[in-house]
């Protein structure tokens, strides 16, 4: 199984925040058997946000949430 993670923050983007939410999911989804293949972080634009999100669940075969 391959998956894909979408991190939202615009501090990700301007580097006032390390992306430690998507290192420990991505071990979660290791230890569940999944490959993570594509990491994206958008900032907090709700258009970039539904942009990315539609661009991945053109592949994806599980979707959702998991707020850490």
């Amino acid at each position: 199984m391959k998956a894909e993670i979408i991190a939202v923050g615009s501090e990700l983007l301007r580097g006032d925040r390390i992306d430690t939410n998507s290192v420990r999911l991505a071990g979660v989804l290791r230890r569940a058997g999944a490959s993570t293949v594509v990491q994206a972080i958008v900032g907090d634009d709700p258009e970039l946000i539904a942009r990315e999100a539609h661009t991945l669940k053109s592949s994806a075969r599980l979707l959702g949430a998991f707020p850490l």
